[in-house]
């Protein structure tokens, strides 16, 4: 596991580096894994109660604006696909094609680049899958994935190849009335060539972890 993050030290710990931005960016190749097929997930997942956690009912939890102006950015302005779409009128992420509850984005190819704020639910394994199928089979381009931070969780550990964000503090969905009481992840599956541009990106909201692989 590599960790970017804005400690002034530099460090190994098990195959772990940290490492201070600006001053050592790891080489490309060193970036570069095959990412992982999707795992089958037959664990049973703890269910979220929103209830408790927001004003709202509702799983569905709107990402908030200034989260998709960065992704609108890094996407060099557009974003191809929501598959997870609050609305089709008056939706929350601006994308070209929104899929929502009713057309089912788990069901449909995807296509481009693509921002995914998946259901809080037992489900997310599959959305999870999804996300990685997609790229995998070459449908997509780029995918951001935002998700609770659950490294306990298996569908979680399924996207350990791929380069994501420790989000700092506690996000506040733009539909709730408090921040959220859990940490928030944000993975970028894409291209290993573009895992410096998301790291300079997205550094600003936390740490940017990529996993290693070594020998004891």
């Amino acid at each position: 596991m590599t960790l970017y993050t804005n400690n002034p030290y530099q460090t190994d710990i098990i195959g772990a580096c940290i490492i201070q931005p600006n001053r050592i960016i790891p080489k490309k190749e060193e970036w570069c894994t095959d990412p992982n097929q999707p795992i089958p997930d037959t664990s049973p997942e703890p269910t979220l109660n929103t209830e408790l956690m927001f004003s709202s009912k509702s799983q569905k939890h709107l990402t908030p604006k200034h989260l998709l102006i960065t992704v609108e950015e890094f996407f060099n302005g557009q974003i191809d696909l929501d598959p997870c779409s609050n609305s089709e009128t008056k939706p929350n992420v601006p994308a070209l094609v929104h899929f929502t509850e009713n057309t089912n984005g788990l069901d449909r190819s995807w296509y481009g680049k693509v921002f995914v704020n998946p259901p809080y639910s037992r489900y997310v394994n599959e959305w999870v899958n999804k996300c990685i199928q997609e790229y995998n089979e070459g449908h997509t381009t780029e995918i951001i994935l935002l998700v609770a931070a659950r490294p306990d969780n298996r569908w979680f550990n399924s996207l350990q190849n791929h380069p994501w964000c420790a989000i700092k503090g506690r996000l506040k969905f733009s539909d709730a009335e408090n921040s959220a009481p859990f940490p928030s992840a944000l993975f970028y599956i894409g291209p290993c060539d573009r895992y410096r541009a998301f790291y300079e990106k997205f550094g600003f909201y936390g740490p940017i972890y990529k996993s290693t692989t070594f020998s004891l």
